[in-house]
């Protein structure tokens, strides 16, 4: 079956994001909540419903904040079948989004997806019998590459590097409790642990593209320790990552 995407959000980040993947090649459609003037969605080729929207292989949610995310996900959830990939590109809280990974993915959606900036690639996990594992598609190709076995940990803050030639995942399980970051290369390969005692998605920095740069956010109360063991572990980031 062939990969069809569809980019639901067509506001100032999904539109771009659509039409990347058009100049790639991608077979690629938009929706959006409300009509848009025809020259803002010039290129796009457009669906009518939420409906029409869940017939693609691939999701891509590029909405304003978790609301709209809850809103959009109660029309698409029931028209959505197995195996399909919902990618949440939005301004989302990380909390409500592990809930919405959590849910889809027990009806057999694959969740915690994103897509590389390249427009190539979309890395996501799947749930096998609550085991999580972490897997790479190319886009406009069915076949899956398993970067890392099921295993009994939950992943989320699944980032693409901005060259698109690695990938950041954070990971929680009884043996890390506290959360750690990794890094792993695009097509698989040793883990490299970044960071640990995390608690939010990382961050790219605007510096990425040049020095692969990465700021942590967790959280933690603040103090005097926990800012200057902030301070320390990402500056030993920083140069780790050049």
């Amino acid at each position: 079956m062939d990969e069809v995407i569809c980019v639901l959000g067509l506001g100032l980040m999904g539109r771009p994001v659509a039409r990347t993947l058009l100049a790639a090649g991608c077979r690629t459609m938009g929706w959006n909540r409300s009509p848009l003037p025809e020259q803002v969605v010039a290129g796009i080729p457009l669906v009518r419903t939420v409906k029409d929207a869940a017939s693609a292989t691939v999701c891509i949610l590029s909405l304003a904040d978790s609301d709209a995310v809850d809103a959009v996900l109660s029309q698409l959830e029931p028209h959505l079948r197995p195996s399909r990939l919902v990618i949440d590109m939005g301004t989302s809280d990380p909390s409500r989004s592990r809930a919405h990974a959590a849910r889809l993915t027990a009806t057999g959606m694959l969740t915690h997806a994103a897509l590389s900036p390249d427009g190539k690639y979309v890395v996501y996990t799947d749930n096998p019998g609550g085991r999580q594992s972490l897997w790479l598609r190319r886009v406009g190709d069915t076949t899956p590459l398993e970067l890392i076995p099921p295993r009994p940990v939950g992943y989320w803050g699944v980032e693409f590097a901005r060259d698109s030639g690695s990938i950041f995942y954070a990971v929680k399980g009884s043996d890390d409790p506290g959360g750690s970051l990794y890094r792993i290369p695009l097509l698989g390969g040793p883990s490299r642990k970044l960071l640990s005692g995390i608690d939010s998605p990382a961050a790219l920095s605007e510096r990425a593209a040049e020095v692969n740069d990465m700021i942590a956010a967790w959280t933690r109360k603040p103090s005097a320790k926990s800012l200057g063991n902030a301070t320390s572990e990402r500056s030993s980031i920083s140069s780790t990552m050049s």
